[in-house]
């Protein structure tokens, strides 16, 4: 299974994100409202379903 480029970018720009804050990605996951391994799956290029209940950007902005 192949992931689409843009899907690959938007990983990496959250995994990015993440390490800058040092968060884990069940930090992240805790934050978005989503599992870990849901994260796992989109940094690696994967998506995450919308009724999954990812929060998106809304997750950036707790400290």
């Amino acid at each position: 299974m192949r992931s689409h480029p843009d899907r690959l970018r938007s990983g990496s720009t959250t995994r990015e994100l993440r390490e800058q804050r040092s968060w884990t990605q069940g930090q992240l996951a805790e934050a978005a409202g989503i599992s870990q391994p849901a994260v796992a799956r989109f940094e690696a290029g994967g998506t995450v379903h919308s009724s999954n209940g990812w929060r998106g950007r809304s997750a950036w902005s707790w400290s």
